[in-house]
């Protein structure tokens, strides 16, 4: 709540249970309301496992990852990425830039006889 501000949150009671059915009911409850695909729930509910670390997917955002490449090295899904950063404010169209710009790969063209370069293409 100190990271999103206390306004963008409310509370309020879902149901009532024993202190033993505390973790399985947090996991359904998360799972029903969908807050750990499209809310603020880092985690899957529970026991805590599946732990998404938001600031990570940002720092490697900023250090010019693309989308692909943080659910590679991190082993997230996809969709959980995406949204840590639209609610980080990264624009889709910057998203998208920064796919295309790294697919693009420079090609030589060279000569048969000699492997001299002749030219150099931006992208195939």
């Amino acid at each position: 709540m100190q990271k999103y501000g206390e306004t963008n949150f409310s509370i309020e009671q879902l149901e009532e249970c024993s202190a033993d059915t505390l973790n399985d009911r947090e996991v359904y409850w998360i799972e029903k309301l969908g807050s750990f695909k499209y809310g603020y729930n880092a985690t899957i509910g529970g026991d805590g496992k599946q732990f998404v670390d938001v600031d990570l997917i940002y720092c490697l955002w900023n250090n010019g990852y693309n989308i692909n490449d943080i659910v590679k090295k991190l082993n997230y899904d996809h969709k959980t990425v995406k949204k840590w950063l639209d609610i980080f404010g990264v624009d889709q169209k910057e998203i998208n830039s920064r796919m295309v710009k790294n697919k693009i790969v420079p090609v030589e063209m060279l000569d048969k006889n000699t492997n001299e370069v002749i030219q150099v293409f931006s992208s195939i």
